[in-house]
């Protein structure tokens, strides 16, 4: 069974600031990529990962997407 945790404002900040920098553009290119907003996610590969970084992030939530999707 699936749950999930309505967080406020407050509680957001506190968990997005205990996240590096880095570790915060993974989440953002993760985002965009799922939700196809190319256009955004363009402007993020320059935002201090390494190429392999961002194509090691794709290849696994291709990947990922992939498990989700041939699940019944």
């Amino acid at each position: 069974m699936l749950s999930y945790t309505k967080m406020n404002a407050q509680q957001n900040m506190a968990i997005r600031q205990e996240l590096s920098a880095q570790q915060q553009v993974i989440v953002v290119i993760a985002a965009l990529t799922a939700t196809g907003n190319i256009d955004s996610l363009k402007k993020q590969f320059n935002a201090g990962l390494t190429v392999n970084q961002i194509n090691e992030l794709l290849i696994q939530q291709a990947y990922r997407q992939k498990l989700l999707l041939s699940y019944p």
